[in-house]
């Protein structure tokens, strides 16, 4: 009894404090080695895992566990913006263009955002799908992408990836 009157309650009490809705970041970094390029050979429609992104319980983000609101409460979650940087600003156009899906177990993947990496370019924001993404949010899900190709880079190079999701109560 006691649950069920704070499920009816948590979504008016937490929309009453201001909270009737808020962003989630999340973030994870790439790390592409050096190759030669006479050693390397260049990849097509290549898959790329992103570290940090993969099996991610979005509940246990920082702004759901401060505010105590449960996943049931949510109406919908939404990435609202996917960015790339070249870690100590080394530029990205080694990738061509990019696709980044979000899957989670049981449920069909969905492509969330893409885009073209331009020649020299250090941070890149990709167009985003506006699509509802809840039950994934509900799962463990995992951000994963598919470059057309990946040329081969002369030092070690990072990117950083920052999905920011919104989340509607």
């Amino acid at each position: 009894m006691r649950s069920a009157l704070a499920a009816l309650i948590l979504p008016f009490a937490a929309t009453a404090c201001g909270l009737a809705s808020f962003d989630v970041p999340l973030t994870g970094t790439v790390p592409f080695a050096a190759e030669p390029a006479e050693a390397f050979v260049e990849l097509h429609d290549a898959v790329i895992e992103v570290p940090g992104l993969q099996g991610v319980d979005i509940t246990k983000q920082k702004k759901f566990e401060d505010s105590g609101i449960n996943i049931n409460d949510v109406k919908s979650v939404e990435l609202i913006g996917l960015r790339l940087k070249g870690v100590d600003d080394k530029p990205l156009d080694f990738l061509g263009k990019v696709a980044f899906y979000i899957e989670a177990e049981g449920i069909e993947k969905v492509k969330v955002a893409s885009g073209e990496i331009p020649e020299g370019a250090t941070l890149v924001r990709l167009d985003t799908e506006s699509t509802n993404l809840t039950k994934y949010a509900k799962s463990k899900m995992t951000i994963w992408a598919v470059v057309d190709r990946v040329k081969p880079v002369a030092t070690e190079t990072k990117m950083e990836v920052k999905a920011t999701f919104h989340v509607d109560l």
